[in-house]
């Protein structure tokens, strides 16, 4: 982080908003460039958009299928969620072995309650989990992250509470399903850097859309490229 990011940080931390044990220089960024909200709010128009995105993306020569993740993979908790948005990024990996001690309070390692804070309307939090069979999302994180107006979030991992986040409507894509806690077995390792979801690179500021045919990740360099070809071809008037 620079000067300007640390000061960021001081200041949610002040505020009590960093909740987890999680050291500032794990939050690579918190200078993330939003897709411009005409874009976003066209988008959101369109049905099937996923497959929208990859027509066009094939039909611009971008045909090397480095965007997609078909939805047999990471799947919608429930089959009518959709959403477009701004990627903001997360590395988790299986925590390093520690020892319980039964007279103080364990502190979490995780940073689903710290996400809200630090993004924006229409964010899509994208959480590289590969590996790691602990829950990583519950209805709290669903109801915080709805609350602060995120549009969604890609799970390349697992999750619990399925019924009670459904009662949410809170949009999450994920690979599976557990009862299994993850506090004191999941630590976050990165936010806002480069993360890998399925085959896919995705990096901060990245177009995501997602729907029940799957995923879809335009790289923020053709964000323009894509959108223009959408309305050329007319599928956003």
């Amino acid at each position: 982080m620079n000067e300007r990011e640390q000061q960021v940080f001081d200041s949610l931390q002040a505020q009590g908003k960093i909740y987890g044990s999680i050291a500032p220089e794990r939050f690579k960024t918190f200078d993330v460039k939003r897709i411009d909200p005409k874009i976003i709010a066209d988008m959101k128009q369109v049905e099937d958009l996923t497959c929208e995105l990859s027509d066009a993306m094939d039909r611009l020569g971008y045909r090397i299928g480095f965007c997609t993740v078909d939805g047999a993979a990471i799947r919608p908790l429930s089959p009518d969620y959709r959403a477009v948005g701004t990627a903001i990024t997360q590395r988790t990996c299986p925590e390093i072995i520690r020892k319980d001690e039964p007279d103080k309070k364990m502190k979490s390692r995780m940073s689903v309650r710290d996400v809200p804070w630090f993004a924006e309307k229409d964010d899509i939090w994208v959480v590289d989990a590969k590996g790691c069979p602990y829950s990583h999302f519950g209805e709290i994180a669903a109801r915080n992250m709805q609350n602060h107006g995120l549009a969604g979030t890609i799970l390349d991992g697992v999750l619990r509470d399925t019924e009670t986040i459904k009662r949410t409507g809170y949009p999450i894509w994920c690979r599976g399903t557990t009862p299994l806690s993850g506090m004191g077995r999941v630590e976050t390792v990165e936010i806002n850097g480069t993360v890998t979801i399925d085959r896919v690179q995705v990096n901060p500021g990245d177009l995501v859309a997602a729907d029940a045919n799957g995923l879809c990740f335009i790289p923020a360099a053709l964000v323009d490229e894509v959108y223009a070809e959408l309305k050329n071809s007319n599928v956003i008037a």
